[in-house]
């Protein structure tokens, strides 16, 4: 991993390599991203936080999303 130090406070960083038996990175706090995000592999997503409105539930999105292949509800869609 190569870590710069910027003067303002910020950590930038440029490459993580995961190594060993376990391929994970941990993060254990909020995680902000304002660029793109590409996920090759799967996305799972572990929360059990109900929906009640377009605002909560597990998974939130302010903009329109396409998916590709199948989708499998297992409750009710509104």
């Amino acid at each position: 991993m190569s870590v710069v130090a910027l003067n303002a406070g910020s950590i930038k960083i440029k490459n993580i390599e995961s190594y060993g038996t376990t391929e994970k990175f941990n993060i254990r706090s909020n995680v902000v991203i304002t660029g793109n995000t590409d996920i090759t592999n799967n996305l799972t997503i572990l929360s059990s936080i109900d929906s009640t409105n377009v605002d909560t539930g597990g998974v939130t999105s302010k903009g329109g999303m396409g998916i590709a292949k199948n989708m499998n509800i297992g409750g009710n869609l509104n």
